[in-house]
């Protein structure tokens, strides 16, 4: 929900993607920023292609720990001017979800905010 006041939708890139996989789903999803779990097997993965996530992709890389978590925590909240959400229609994504379903097969399925307007109205 945070994303959406900034006028973003997050790429959910698999928890378990590495190497080349990792890279090409970054590279197709235009994120300028990747927040990184603590969990040490994924920061492993992020750590062995650190230097083309940043350097061919331009991707600023943000490992969120508890350090991290603390000062996100003492911020003020304050909510970001509209121009960021003007964007921000039905048919904009909720979230986008990449993956890979076999070797050299890999594919995005995006979650819309009118879909998941639909789906909450219903339940």
């Amino acid at each position: 929900m945070g994303s959406w006041a900034v006028g973003s939708a997050p790429a959910l890139i698999n928890y378990n993607l590495g190497g080349d996989a990792l890279v090409l789903c970054l590279k197709i999803s235009g994120a300028k920023l990747l927040v990184v779990d603590e969990d040490k097997g994924c920061r492993e993965r992020i750590e062995q292609v650190r230097d083309r996530i940043e350097g061919e992709l331009g991707i600023k890389i943000v490992i969120l720990d508890q350090a991290l978590r603390g000062e996100i925590c003492r911020m003020e909240p304050k909510r970001p001017e509209r121009k960021y959400r003007e964007g921000v229609k039905g048919t904009f994504p909720m979230c986008i979800f990449y993956t890979r379903s076999a070797p050299n097969h890999y594919f995005s399925i995006l979650f819309s905010t009118s879909i998941h307007s639909r789906a909450s109205n219903s339940l």
